[in-house]
């Protein structure tokens, strides 16, 4: 297999190049004219110096095929000039097969390029092997930094692991030797400890003057194989101790060893490089091992262990019926089914069932084996001849669940391959972003909740104050209706006392009239009535209370009782009382109490405006009435003298009045109580003179 990086030179289209040539003789026998037909000879001779290799022969040879290509062109060029002013076809295809021959010893000369380093990678295993491909992908990454390099390169893979019988390997160099005998290799790469096995055994006829770097083996393989000092290389560390101590670290508990290898050659040196280092027993654990079977036996095997064996799988190429196996393939199997959690030196394990190992990548193995190459190239002598692959702990997350084990004991420069990470470590600024806007938000509502509550206490000390408030304004509005009150109570109370003294008189007769009597005790009875009314009004006005009472109730009802409580001092200031009913009921929601005050208030700011009218001007006047289908409007005008009109928006004020005794509390306290309930107060002056005052309270309900 030829695989060719920067510049193709001559090795790397040799057969291509010879088939070429082949036809292009066969093709000058037919169509070469008579005095072309004399260049044959050179052109044999061209390959058979090639073929011997003298450098003196290929030379001379070069520079007479450089000379034949001038004169090819021109014979070319004559003949298709010639076939276009109506030749045969014979010197068309003359000139065409000369032109192709030409284009050949062009590419014959180019490849004589001496600037070009051909390098020869030996893999041990076969191209299907992971192993193989990843160090195949790390060479090129290295290799590829020569960009200004002309390099030729070609690729074999003994495939050591299934044939490694002395016949076939024998087989192999001849076919090596016969197939780069014409081609001086440079560099040979030998990956793996059987590929430097072999070329050391069978340099001399593949590549006599070549240099070789080594990669891929074990120092114990190093020690065995004994390179030469001119030889540099990679070593690997398949350290086996390092992946059991790591293997102990995660199983604290465990309490033996078993150790799984296969059959083959190759198998059997790993398991006796394992016996080298751990022994029979390892860290007070007892070492077992677990060969020459079957792979369906050792499956077996494995699925009886329990969860306190450490499993390390070494190589699997063969098994003791001579099945051959990918090791990647078979370690998979018994991962599958074992009871207790596997190990690998390989990287090509992880991730078919293996919890992990003390390991390096093989593409690190390939850039490391690289450099070493660019370093021969390079003639940078001052090198080591030794480097050792970095080697790490690799683990899969997904077998540490499975096992679950002890994730608190991973080391710190442990690799975790397949880790599904968590919500948080995936969307980390994400959730802290949103965590914050939500800690915003929810300060944002108890501060919202904090301001709701201080605004509700305060609206709960608002009410009880303007109840207090209420409360003084109706003992002051007692205080001013008292002479009215007293006069009006005054009345069933005399009567109730003439009544008495008329029935005493009767029953002192000989013959009382009990009919007569009869009467005068219904009149007394009545004459409470009233009274006792009459202080209800004034209990229910006076009395002090610590809440709202919240109720529906007719306003007209609540105008009626107004009217009832203002009689007497309307007739005391000789004022007339005139009521307008809008309609028959007029509900509303409120404090029947509050709304009440206000209408006294209002009326008795209305009678005291007229004390300066004559007696019949003085005229009080209610109404009420539906607007706008949603409210009500009960409206109290007299006729007074009026308020000047750039002072009707200040009368609502506190402390603002026109009476020199009042308090200026009045008409404030009136507007607050019906903006409580919902409702707007306003005063006018009338055009016929006086002032009348409004407001408007919500419906409770629709009127039919």
């Amino acid at each position: 297999m030829t695989q060719t990086a920067a510049n193709i030179g001559w090795g790397g289209l040799a057969e291509e190049r010879f088939r070429m040539v082949r036809t292009m003789l066969a093709l000058s026998c037919l169509a070469l004219p008579s005095h072309a037909r004399s260049l044959l000879p050179l052109v044999i001779a061209f390959f058979a110096s090639r073929t011997c290799n003298p450098p003196g022969i290929f030379r001379l040879t070069v520079r007479a095929i450089r000379c034949l290509g001038r004169l090819a062109s021109a014979v070319s060029k004559t003949a298709l000039i010639r076939s276009y002013n109506g030749r045969s076809t014979r010197n068309v295809l003359s000139a065409a097969t000369i032109l192709a021959f030409k284009a050949s010893l062009t590419i014959a000369t180019a490849s004589a390029d001496p600037a070009v380093h051909r390098i020869l990678i030996l893999h041990q295993d076969s191209s299907t092997m992971t192993s193989a491909i990843e160090i195949a992908d790390g060479l090129a990454k290295g290799l590829g930094k020569l960009a200004t390099t002309k390099l030729e390169i070609y690729t074999e893979f003994l495939d050591s692991g299934r044939f490694s019988t002395p016949d076939h390997l024998r087989r192999l160099a001849d076919g090596l030797h016969a197939k780069f005998e014409s081609i001086p290799l440079h560099v040979v790469v030998a990956v793996g400890p059987e590929a430097l096995r072999f070329i050391l055994d069978h340099r001399s006829p593949i590549a006599p003057t070549a240099a070789i770097i080594f990669g891929d083996l074990s120092e114990r393989s190093l020690k065995r194989l004994s390179p030469r000092p001119d030889m540099k290389g990679v070593v690997s560390g398949y350290d086996i101790a390092k992946t059991t101590d790591l293997a102990i670290g995660l199983q604290p508990d465990a309490r033996r060893i078993v150790v799984v290898s296969g059959s083959a050659e190759f198998d059997r040196s790993w398991q006796d490089n394992a016996r080298h280092i751990l022994g029979d027993r390892y860290h007070d654990l007892p070492v077992e091992y677990l060969s020459g079977l079957t792979l369906e036996s050792m499956m077996a095997e494995t699925e009886k262990l329990t969860a306190q064996t450490i499993l390390p799988i070494l190589t699997i190429f063969e098994d003791a019926s001579g099945t051959k196996y990918r090791p990647r393939d078979a370690a998979a199997k018994i991962a599958a089914v074992s009871g207790a959690p596997s190990y690998g030196l390989l990287s090509s394990y992880v991730g078919l069932g293996i919890v992990g190992g003390n390991m390096g990548t093989y593409r690190s193995i390939g850039e490391d084996i690289a450099a070493k190459v660019i370093e021969r190239i390079s003639g940078d002598e001052s090198a080591p001849q030794i480097v050792y692959a970095t080697n790490f702990p690799v683990l899969d997350w997904r077998q540490l669940e499975r096992w679950g084990l002890d994730k608190a004991s991973l080391p710190d420069d442990a690799n975790i391959l397949h880790y599904t990470p968590t919500l948080w470590e995936t969307y980390r600024w994400q959730i802290t972003l949103v965590g914050l806007a939500l800690l915003a938000q929810s300060l944002a509502i108890l501060g919202l909740f904090y301001e709701r509550r201080r605004r509700h206490a305060a609206e709960i000390q608002s009410r009880h104050r303007l109840l207090e408030v209420v409360h003084l304004n109706q003992s002051a509005t007692a205080g001013a209706l008292s002479a009215s009150i007293a006069h009006e109570l005054n009345q069933p109370l005399g009567a109730i006392r003439s009544n008495a003294e008329a029935a005493e008189i009767l029953l002192q007769s000989d013959q009382p009239d009990l009919k007569l009597i009869q009467q005068i005790i219904a009149d007394i009875k009545d004459d409470d009535q009233r009274a006792g009314d009459i202080i209800q009004r004034l209990r229910k006005m006076l009395k002090k209370r610590g809440e709202i009472d919240w109720q529906d109730f007719d306003l007209n009802e609540v105008l009626d009782s107004s009217i009832n409580i203002l009689h007497a001092e309307a007739e005391r200031q000789k004022v007339s009382v005139r009521s307008v009913r809008g309609a028959r009921h007029l509900p509303v929601r409120a404090d029947r109490v509050h709304i009440q005050q206000v209408i006294i208030n209002l009326a008795m700011n209305a009678m005291d405006a007229m004390d300066e009218k004559a007696s019949p001007e003085r005229r009080l006047e209610f109404q009420t009435a539906i607007t706008n289908n949603s409210t009500v409007e009960l409206s109290i005008s007299d006729t007074g003298v009026g308020i000047p009109n750039e002072r009707l928006a200040a009368v609502f004020d506190p402390f603002y009045t026109t009476k020199p005794a009042g308090t200026g509390l009045g008409l404030s306290i009136a507007r607050t109580i019906i903006e409580t309930y919902g409702g707007r107060i306003w005063a006018a002056n009338r055009p016929e003179g006086g002032t009348v005052f409004r407001f408007d309270l919500p419906l409770a309900q629709s009127i039919q």
